[in-house]
């Protein structure tokens, strides 16, 4: 990807999160390209960024929650305007980017990542739920409705939520993930299991913070519905094969013009979040064979 951007010698910007399922102890986090003072400081694998489809996985969670099923019938039809009241600078919000999903089941509306039933979906369920729903499903110390502006920009329920307007760092994303693969029981990642002095005295033990999220049949519904991404839908070139393997779910994004690329999956075991970009966040990554595809 090197070659197609503002500044080949900076490359691609990547992040990873990794999370054990069932702990939510980080197995493995990588951000950028190595830390240089004054020059790259920012992990990445932290740093929020937009999440074009992948927000979906919210989306899905909060609606199947409210008590939605994979065969309720959604209207995918691009474009699509639908009234945006959170914000009054744009009374109205209009995706005309994206596939055009016709009539179809949620469930196909989800493995073809269809932007226009996943936006009625959300207000369907109510904006301020599926925010509500992403803060519960990825709370961690780096993402909490209490946290001001200053600190972390919150999370809006406007329109455009479902197309990833919002911004979610790669580790949000994976304690989001794990939400829904660990049967709706949300525990917050954490670094360090414990600490032992010099003489081998335990000084440190973690306590994990732990809160029920969604219905363990809503989440395993989820998973369920997430796993035709990577057989028949937007994951199918690349993980398909992988997934005849193990079972395995997940989710696409793509933000507009191609400027940033995820995909947040699960096994049984792990939960991982993984994004590309361009270390400006809006270069569009043109001429990828893959993000071409």
């Amino acid at each position: 990807a090197r070659g197609v951007l503002t500044d080949p010698g900076e490359g691609c910007g990547a992040a990873i999160a990794t999370v054990y399922n069932d702990t939510v102890a980080i197995r493995a986090m990588g951000g950028g390209r190595g830390f240089i003072p004054n020059q790259r400081e920012v992990n990445v694998a932290l740093a929020p960024s937009q999440t074009g489809s992948s927000i979906k996985i919210f989306i899905l969670a909060a609606a199947l929650q409210a008590g939605a099923i994979d065969a309720d019938v959604l209207d995918g039809t691009r474009p699509c305007t639908l009234p945006n009241t959170a914000d009054p600078n744009e009374p109205e919000f209009t995706i005309t980017g994206g596939v055009s999903g016709g009539v179809a089941t949620l469930r196909e509306h989800t493995y073809r990542s269809i932007n226009c039933a996943f936006a009625r979906l959300s207000q369907i369920v109510g904006l301020h739920r599926v925010v509500d729903t992403v803060y519960r499903m990825a709370a961690s110390d780096y993402l909490r409705p209490t946290l001001g502006a200053d600190v972390r920009e919150p999370i809006q329920p406007f329109a455009s939520f479902a197309t990833g307007a919002n911004e979610m760092s790669t580790l949000d994303m994976a304690a989001g993930m794990q939400s829904i693969a660990n049967a709706g029981l949300h525990v917050e990642p954490y670094y360090v299991e414990r600490i032992d002095d010099v003489e081998g005295r335990r000084v440190y033990t973690h306590t994990p913070r732990t809160s029920r999220v969604l219905d363990a049949a809503v989440a395993n519904a989820a998973i369920d519905i997430m796993k035709d991404t990577l057989v028949i839908g937007t994951a199918r070139r690349s993980l398909a094969s992988f997934a005849e393997q193990r079972p395995a779910a997940g989710k696409t994004g793509t933000q507009q013009d191609n400027t940033t690329a995820w995909f947040v999956g699960a096994t049984h075991q792990y939960s991982t979040a993984v994004m590309v970009r361009d270390p400006d966040r809006y270069t569009p990554m043109v001429d990828i064979p893959e993000f071409v595809e």
